[in-house]
């Protein structure tokens, strides 16, 4: 019969997820992992039974947390255009932050490509719900007379998907601030435009 566990699952994730964002898959042994996570190998296996379901789970718990804080982030922000202002740009406020660690699904896609089918559907669903949410934003936005009616929202939420993931990406690169902020203004100018 198996010991029953004595850690915080959830504390022990956020400490795996630490390492997989940090190192990235690959780079990131067992070793590593047991060690922040403060676990033996015996629990390691019996609660995730192996080094890829540890990070589907770390990747899991990764887009739990972005959905959570961009809805979050939706609902206290004075409008639904303002809100999206303030997530891109606060990628150029914060690049140095963003220049360390990226995003995780985008390292992740980055990392592994198309070469593990369940890897990459959960980083091509996490996409897709940021799109769904973006989409979201642009209807409330369009509601409150700060987008204009006629653009397709769906479209626009491809636009939004295909930039954010870009300025992410080229802070992670070391793009300065100053030319991501213009990039980001483009983008709100094109989504403004009639």
């Amino acid at each position: 019969m198996a010991r029953p566990l004595e850690f915080d699952k959830d504390k022990v994730l956020d400490k795996a997820l630490d390492v997989f964002w940090n190192k990235g898959y690959e780079a990131s042994s067992l070793q590593d992992l047991l060690k922040a996570m403060r676990i033996s190998k015996s629990s390691f296996y019996q609660s995730f039974s192996s080094k890829e379901e540890l990070f589907k789970s770390c990747l899991s718990r990764y887009r739990e947390q972005v959905v959570k804080d961009i809805m979050k982030g939706l609902s206290e922000a004075p409008s639904a255009y303002a809100f999206l202002e303030h997530l891109f740009f606060d990628i150029a406020e914060d690049y140095r932050k963003v220049a360390d660690k990226g995003c995780l699904m985008i390292n992740t896609a980055g990392e592994f490509a198309q070469r593990h089918p369940g890897i990459a559907q959960l980083v091509k669903d996490s996409l897709s719900q940021t799109q769904t949410l973006f989409q979201h934003a642009i209807e409330l936005a369009q509601k409150q007379g700060d987008i204009s009616g006629d653009k397709d929202p769906q479209a626009m939420a491809e636009f939004l998907l295909s930039n954010y993931v870009g300025i992410k990406t080229l802070a992670k690169a070391g793009v300065d601030k100053l030319a991501l902020k213009a990039m980001i203004d483009t983008i709100f100018k094109t989504l403004k435009t009639p």
